[in-house]
């Protein structure tokens, strides 16, 4: 098996090297004057990545080093310098550089989808590269398009959403947007409950299989998407009616959101409540 090449370290003034666009959109200033203050103490630890263009040196990787670098006062920084590359691996090189940090947003991981999207990629491409599943990849793409829509809310509200959460809009108007964020702002202690909620009686009609046709319409179950409701990690669903839907192929018991009479399974009790369901529509 053939070596990996040991790339050269130079060391290049600062006032050499230029910054430019970086999958990351901003970056945290206490962050930096911590990076700042490694710096001077320890050193640099990790040589930057950049490219000769012209009389300059570009970064490619290490943006953060390169922002501390100059308020730590230093005259130079160690660099890994490389052919340029294009618009396109350039991406990948900032993804795997900045994939595994917590402070990485997640419109940033959104946001850089789109725009590999945009170059030609395809999800199963980019999720290789990232080493991400393409389920997460397109979730992500779903997302960006969600909060691009409703950016404008968000920000009024000052209000964040993890890419799992704003997919729970994806259904919804303005007007239940607004309504869903006022009352994770008045109960937030409520919040993971509230966007299940929004999710579940929001999902697409469509998504689910439909029973077989021998079955009266007048006794069969109906089919909708209501809320389900947890609690203390058990679930619960109305004793009168039998509400179940489809969601990704599996069969799931439902709740009536308006019910004011619940009736609390244990598991045995809710293996044969699903073993009844199977049975009755022949599954």
């Amino acid at each position: 098996m053939s070596k990996k090449p040991i790339e050269k370290i130079s060391s290049i003034s600062l006032n050499e090297i230029e910054i430019e666009e970086n999958i990351r959109l901003d970056y945290d200033e206490k962050g930096i004057d911590e990076l700042a203050r490694s710096l001077n103490e320890v050193g640099q630890l990790h040589p930057i990545r950049v490219f000769k263009r012209e009389e300059k040196f570009i970064i490619i990787c290490g943006h953060r080093r390169y922002l501390a670098a100059i308020k730590a006062s230093l005259e130079k920084l160690n660099c890994i310098v490389i052919d340029e590359p294009s618009k396109k691996e350039k991406k990948y090189l900032q993804i795997s550089e900045n994939e595994q940090s917590e402070s990485m947003k997640f419109i940033e991981r959104e946001l850089y989808i789109k725009e590999l999207l945009d170059l030609g990629e395809t999800f199963e491409q980019i999720a290789k590269r990232a080493s991400k599943s393409t389920a997460w990849m397109r979730a992500c793409f779903s997302a960006y398009k969600i909060r691009q829509k409703f950016q404008h809310i968000i920000d009024k509200y000052k209000i964040d959403f993890t890419t799992k959460e704003i997919n729970c809009f994806a259904n919804v108007n303005e007007e239940i947007l607004i309504k869903t964020i006022e009352n994770i702002n008045k109960n937030p202690e409520n919040r993971k409950l509230l966007l299940d909620d929004i999710k579940l009686q929001y999902k697409k009609k469509n998504s689910g299989k439909k029973p077989k046709a021998n079955i009266s319409e007048n006794k069969k179950p109906k089919l909708e998407n209501l809320s389900i409701h947890y609690e203390n990690g058990e679930i619960y669903f109305n004793n009168d009616t039998v509400l179940f839907a489809f969601i990704d192929d599996k069969i799931e018991p439902y709740l009536l959101s308006m019910s004011t009479e619940l009736y609390k399974i244990n598991n045995s009790e809710l293996k044969e409540y699903l073993d009844k369901i199977n049975h009755y529509f022949n599954l």
